[in-house]
């Protein structure tokens, strides 16, 4: 969805206790590596996708970007 490898999920999963460490982390990972593709929209649509089915979360923190290609901000 996000296309971050499954080898780096992998690899933040075994050194990360903490889920919102581990969100964190793919996220920043995924806007490292798809600057120009981490956008709103990208990440309500990955949220919003069967497998995931967090449509509350993508409503809650991509409501007003969502459909629009806005890139995420970054707050580190």
């Amino acid at each position: 969805m996000l296309k971050v490898p499954r080898a780096v999920i992998s690899q933040i999963e075994a050194n990360k206790s903490e889920v919102s460490d581990k969100c964190y982390t793919v996220l920043t990972s995924w806007q490292e590596r798809f600057p120009y593709d981490a956008t709103y929209h990208r990440l309500a649509l990955a949220l919003k996708h069967p497998t995931v089915g967090r449509v509350d979360l993508a409503a809650k923190y991509c409501g007003t970007q969502f459909g629009k290609d806005v890139s995420v901000a970054k707050d580190y």
